[in-house]
């Protein structure tokens, strides 16, 4: 399940790019009926307000393609089958299969929405399948993207995201 290391530390350029680019992304929810989707910002549609109810967390989540970084299909494959057997044994409310996309389509991703876990083991689940951010809310409030890399952080500073409606850190050390 191994992916290939990155072969230069990234910029503060390099950053805001990528984060400009999962701000831009098109996240695609399938209900039973119909496919909704997320928008980093937005509240979430109407359709799945019902699910989300008052205060309720949730947050989209992938294995795949660890810090960014591409993984072959079968390795993604692996990294989403060991995430759904972690999501199985902690049996949350609901799970929905959804996909991240580029706007010009040159990036898909398998992901799962996961309606009402605790923050924390969904920032443990991140962390463990080393992704670098997720979209979360809570209720019907507006997507925000969670942040977990340290080095972000510092190489950026938390003002670039500070107080900005799209945007959480959430590192280990915060929890302290």
């Amino acid at each position: 399940m191994r992916c290939p290391e990155p072969t230069a530390a990234m910029t503060p350029e390099s950053i805001r790019d990528l984060l400009t680019a999962y701000r831009a992304t098109r996240y695609t929810v399938r209900l039973a009926d119909r496919e909704v989707r997320l928008r980093v910002g937005a509240a979430p549609p109407p359709a799945l307000r019902a699910l989300l109810q008052s205060d309720r967390f949730w947050v989209l989540i992938s294995a795949c393609n660890p810090q960014s970084r591409p993984c072959s299909a079968r390795g993604n494959t692996q990294r989403m089958r060991a995430l759904t057997q972690a999501l199985a044994a902690l049996a949350p409310p609901h799970v929905f299969d959804a996909a991240g996309c580029a706007p010009d389509r040159s990036w898909i991703e398998p992901s799962l929405l996961v309606i009402g876990l605790d923050p924390g083991i969904t920032d443990a689940l991140a962390r463990r399948f080393d992704q670098n951010a997720l979209l979360a809310g809570r209720g019907t409030g507006p997507a925000r993207l969670r942040l977990y890399r340290a080095d972000w952080a510092a190489a950026l500073g938390r003002v670039d995201t500070a107080g900005r409606e799209w945007a959480e850190w959430a590192l280990e050390s915060a929890r302290a």
